[in-house]
């Protein structure tokens, strides 16, 4: 999505602090977020710029506000957005897309953006005029092959594009959802059937790229103009 400026791509970094191993063998931070300026420094004189820098005091919710609201309700203003989560093993791309559900303050971005989601169209829904349906998908590319996490049928999947070269998932399940709590549950029985595997900074790790996908479709009862948009969060 292109902001006022016409950026179409923005890409935030986010520190995570020194894990408890990593204190005890006297690890030292090599980075340096510097205030009030969207720079980090590595090492003594390498310095880089992106759109946001985030310190390891950095909140979720200062993290999804900053970052990810806007393209909610660019979203539901009728604009395709995905946000990208990127990292070695360990760096905390879980935490930041996931985070922590039996804490409100430690959420990450997927439930707080279905939150949000849901929260703005029960603001706006008029079902007299407009019907809204909401599906959400999730898929796994693991060792070049992709899976559907919330199918119990081993179905192929394929990666396709059509004629206007836009990338199609084939045998994709799609699964309504018509509120947070369900499409939380949905997400959760995904993320149990990823494939996971022990690694030396991580005993839990992801060992796949997942997709998750919010599908919102809104189409007018009493003209002719129809809106669809997606939403993607990946890691």
């Amino acid at each position: 999505m292109a902001d006022k400026e016409g950026t179409a791509v923005k890409v935030a970094i986010r520190v995570r602090p020194l894990l408890e191993r990593e204190k005890i063998k006297r690890c030292k931070e090599c980075l340096i977020v510097l205030p009030n300026k969207s720079q980090l420094v590595l090492g003594k004189d390498q310095s880089f710029t992106f759109d946001h820098v985030f310190n390891d005091e950095t909140t979720q919710d200062t993290i999804y506000n900053d970052t990810v609201k806007p393209l909610v309700h660019s979203c539901l203003d009728g604009y395709n957005a995905t946000v990208f989560a990127y990292g070695q093993t360990g760096s905390g791309k879980t935490f930041t897309i996931e985070g922590n559900e039996s804490e409100p303050e430690m959420q990450g971005i997927i439930p707080r953006a279905a939150a949000e989601f849901f929260t703005c169209i029960n603001k706006s829904y008029d079902g007299d005029k407009e019907k809204i349906v909401v599906n959400v998908s999730y898929l796994e590319i693991h060792l070049d092959e992709v899976r559907d996490l919330l199918s119990s049928a081993p179905e192929e999947v394929h990666i396709r594009e059509d004629e206007k070269g836009n990338t199609l998932v084939r045998g994709l399940k799609e699964v309504p959802v018509t509120n947070c709590e369900e499409l939380q549950k949905i997400m959760r029985y995904g993320m149990a059937v990823r494939t996971t595997g022990a690694t030396q900074m991580n005993e839990q790790s992801s060992r796949s790229h997942a997709i998750f996908t919010i599908h919102i479709s809104k189409q007018s009862l009493t003209a002719v103009r129809n809106v669809e948009v997606i939403y993607q969060l990946s890691r």
